[in-house]
């Protein structure tokens, strides 16, 4: 073949159509994490406002429902691997992290250290925490591993800051957010729990770090917070 050997042409062609992947990832990835944004900024809004936050969601629904097709993709895509013995490690350090930034979050708004009691909202809030942790650190941290592991990692704890920041801004109705502070430790958890995450190999223990930070966040609340009926 002019210009080279054919295992050459060979190679280019399998380079060409690895770059096309990577950019195709990086497109669905973001349209996703738009999606998601829209629902964030829109979800306590007017009704039409409010249809576009749920079609946001449905956007960034489809676009995860279409890379799984088996129970494998599913494991594999939110990261849900064999435990190992150093998956408990990495546990046990996601959960003292965990503890921490929420000591420091409680301290930052005035509060206890440490929740006196917990309420019936401590489930919703260990639930809410898990869900973001299994979109951004498991699917959209997985799903973007290809281009590479540093801008997974890095593109997930963006993806969630600007999540986190425009959900707060939205919803605030009064009271007063220093998104700036929230920006920083949204920022710092996700670093970590992506680290974490890439370490262990596995989802579990970032779950378990955002759970606790939530539960002793907002576990001891007495109603629904305002940011979720604003």
């Amino acid at each position: 073949m002019p210009g080279g050997t054919k295992a050459e042409f060979l190679v280019s062609i399998v380079m060409e159509k690895l770059v096309k992947s990577k950019f195709s990832v990086l497109a669905e990835s973001l349209i996703c994490v738009a999606g998601i944004i829209i629902f964030a900024v829109f979800s306590h809004r007017k009704i039409l406002p409010f249809i576009l936050s749920f079609a946001g969601l449905l956007i960034a629904a489809i676009i995860i429902n279409r890379n799984i097709r088996t129970l494998k993709d599913l494991k594999s895509l939110f990261g849900f691997n064999r435990l190992s013995a150093d998956t408990y490690f990495y546990l046990f350090v996601a959960v003292v992290f965990g503890v921490l930034i929420a000591v420091v979050y409680r301290e930052h708004q005035n509060n206890f250290i440490l929740p006196g009691r917990l309420t019936w909202f401590a489930i919703p809030a260990m639930l809410i925490g898990s869900t973001e942790e299994l979109v951004f650190r498991g699917f959209i941290q997985s799903h973007t591993r290809n281009i590479s592991v540093i801008f997974s990692v890095l593109f997930a704890t963006v993806a969630h800051t600007a999540y986190k920041c425009s959900f707060f801004m939205a919803h605030q109705s009064g009271y007063e957010i220093d998104i700036l502070f929230l920006a920083k430790w949204t920022m710092l958890g996700g670093l970590v729990f992506g680290i974490i995450r890439e370490y262990s190999n596995n989802i579990v223990p970032a779950i378990a770090g955002h759970a606790v930070f939530d539960l002793l966040v907002y576990g001891d609340s007495v109603g629904v917070p305002w940011w979720i009926w604003s």
